[in-house]
């Protein structure tokens, strides 16, 4: 039987029917992607949103990654790159509209937000030539310090530059060495700090710090030696353990603290296969803060020993790509160790080696690296190419704001390798790699909802919503 309702009726059910679609469509959620393929040509490239389903009924059976925003770890300072004096003097080569753009490219909250950058005190391996900011020798007092020479040629206008687009980045700064008068073998390569010289190094640093200071850079951190077990590079300096530690507790720490300084101590900034190493100093001293790793040897879960052992912060602040590398093999083995092997492994940065150089691989030092790769190429006055540490930084900094929190983030499938955390304006954010040899499906569920997706085998890809 027809039951026919009056037109008064039938207006309002139709009314009330459309104002439901209405608001359910407006409530409904998407997930954001973004790609990058190891072969092809999607290079953090968007794609079509996702319906972001709330659990009504089980998600669909098969492979899955379970997020628990619930479940807290680390927060992130910062992801970013080296900014070296030789990426700067490359950088620098661009002409002014072009370096303009590349810059807000690179820092902007458009582009890809860089929030950390790592500059050399001195000189390091990829800069022009080698030097350091006070070689009168016994001059315990710094009288003669001074930025002036090649950092103030070309890397403090540049930094400045970009502290006027990103005002919040945050400065790390790492000497490659002393000055050599400091120094057991007075050469530029190798060396120890001597014991007589302890204070006069602190001394220094802390002119630098200051320096900086006026001139509108504010160093967030400091670790006092790159890689202190390496003795080759030009420039380096060895420093162990026990020496690290007697300089940062006796002298740096409080040299920094009686300047009114809040700078961060971070120790050891070297490979991940001595563990031992930052723990006596992080156990030993109150004035460092945390430690800083790089991964040309040992296992990344290093960062976790240190961790568990010191209850103290670690930072992920140097990995190398090579001008002889692959772009798909790049990605795939820094996806897996440097971002989600460190974020995992609770470190609070993520940060690649070197920010830029021209298409020779300079500058760089007699004896310094002549084989990396930066995440920019600098083809001519108005044109750079980019390289696979972009995309690999990309991937977090464009998505992934300081303050952010790893949550708990599970996986049923081996080659899906992934890390996920939350913004502090509450979107949720995973970053993924499918290193199988075909297609992976699979549902992600967190906090009551959940979305499906496919990956191409080999791609990356980050999920915002």
């Amino acid at each position: 039987m027809k039951v026919l309702l009056p037109p008064s009726l039938r207006h309002t059910i139709w009314t009330c029917c459309c104002l439901l679609l209405i608001a359910g469509n407006a409530g409904a959620q998407t997930v954001r992607v973004w790609e990058t393929q190891a072969l092809g040509n999607q290079r953090l490239t968007p794609l079509d949103s996702i319906e972001l389903i709330k659990d009504l009924a089980k998600p669909p059976a098969g492979d899955a990654i379970k997020i628990q925003t619930e479940k807290h770890s680390q927060s992130i300072a910062g992801f970013g790159f080296t900014l070296t004096q030789g990426s700067a003097v490359a950088i620098m080569k661009l002409d002014e509209e072009a370096r303009g753009a590349l810059l807000n490219e690179l820092f902007s909250d458009q582009g890809l937000a860089i929030s950390m950058l790592r500059v050399g005190v001195g000189a390091t391996d990829l800069s022009t030539g080698v030097y350091s900011y006070n070689e009168h020798a016994g001059d315990t007092t710094m009288e003669h310090f001074s930025l002036d020479g090649p950092d103030r040629d070309s890397l403090l206008p540049l930094m400045k530059q970009i502290q006027a687009i990103r005002p919040t980045i945050k400065w790390m700064a790492t000497p490659w060495t002393a000055p050599t008068w400091m120094k057991t073998n007075q050469a530029w390569i190798g060396g120890s700090l001597r014991p007589e010289h302890y204070r006069d190094y602190a001394n220094y640093l802390v002119a630098y710090l200051k320096t900086m200071r006026n001139e509108g850079l504010e160093i967030w951190a400091l670790t006092p030696q790159n890689e202190p077990e390496n003795d080759h590079n030009e420039p380096s300096m060895l420093m162990t353990a026990e020496q690290q530690f007697r300089f940062i507790d006796q002298h740096l720490g409080p040299a920094i603290e009686n300047a009114g300084l809040s700078t961060k101590i971070l120790a050891f900034d070297h490979n991940c296969d001595h563990p031992d190493y930052p723990i006596h100093v992080l156990q030993n001293t109150k004035y460092a803060a945390g430690a800083a790793f790089h991964l040309y040897a040992g296992k990344i879960d290093a960062m976790t020993t240190v961790h568990d052992a010191t209850g103290k912060d670690v930072y992920f602040t140097e990995q190398w790509t090579s001008s002889e590398g692959d772009f798909g093999g790049d990605l795939h083995w820094h996806l897996i160790n440097v971002v989600v092997g460190s974020l995992r492994n609770h470190s609070r940065s993520v940060l690649e080696w070197n920010l830029a150089n021209l298409s020779d691989f300079s500058p760089h030092t007699p004896g310094g690296c002549d084989k990396c790769a930066g995440a920019i190429t600098v083809l001519d006055a108005q044109t750079v190419q980019r390289n696979v540490s972009y995309y690999v930084i990309g991937h977090l900094s464009k998505f992934i704001r300081p303050g952010a929190i790893r949550v708990a983030s599970d996986s049923d499938n081996a080659n899906l390798h992934q890390v996920a955390l939350t913004n502090p304006d509450g979107s949720t954010v995973l970053v993924a790699l499918n290193n199988g040899p075909s297609a992976l499906r699979f549902t992600v569920t967190a906090g009551g909802k959940h979305f499906v997706t496919e990956m191409p085998s080999g791609s990356v890809r980050t999920y915002v919503w």
